[in-house]
This record gives structure tokens, sequence and C-alpha cells, in this order.
């Protein structure tokens, strides 16, 4: 889910439920990277560091318990190699 993705559906900016857990190569450059699935929507949320940790803190380390859980996603300002950006994050979990 990138920042223009959410901006134009609605759908991903109500509580989404965490339906899967994968593990996919997004780029030659990085090692592969945890990926949420969600009910009801195509679109999938790559995991950063700071998505990842907020998933850990919530839920715990194994993805199995992620599964079922609901989670809330919001826009905000970031800089990604020093340019300003949005950045989708998980603003909260249940």
């Amino acid at each position: 889910i990138n920042a223009k993705k959410f901006e134009e559906n609605k759908v991903l900016q109500t509580p989404l439920e965490i339906i899967g857990v994968v593990e996919e190569q997004v780029n030659e450059k990085e090692n592969a990277k945890l990926m949420l699935c969600f009910g009801g929507v195509q679109e999938t949320l790559v995991l950063n560091k700071t998505n990842l940790k907020t998933m850990i803190k919530a839920k715990g380390a194994e993805t199995d318990n992620w599964r079922g859980a609901t989670v809330q996603l919001s826009a905000i300002p970031a800089q990604f190699e020093g340019k300003a950006t949005t950045s989708i994050i998980i603003s909260k979990v249940v």
C-alpha cells in the first residue's frame, strides 16, 4: 500500500483484518520483507522497520498470531532518501 493508493481507496482508511503474513522479495537490493494481507482488499502492506516493531509489540514475534488482528493505517509525513514523502504506518492494532 502506497500513499496514493491509501488516499484513493477509502476502504484502506478503515480498520483492516489481517488474514495472512507472507515473506517476499520486494527488490533486488534488499532482503525479503514481511507483508500483511488483509481481508476484502487486494493491497498488501510491506512492513518497514517501524511497522514491524509495532506488530511485534502488539502481537508478539510469532507472525501466526497476527492473523485475525485488526489494524488501522494512517498516512504521515516522512523523509525517504532525503526527500519529503508520505509514509503509511500502523497506528492501531487490536
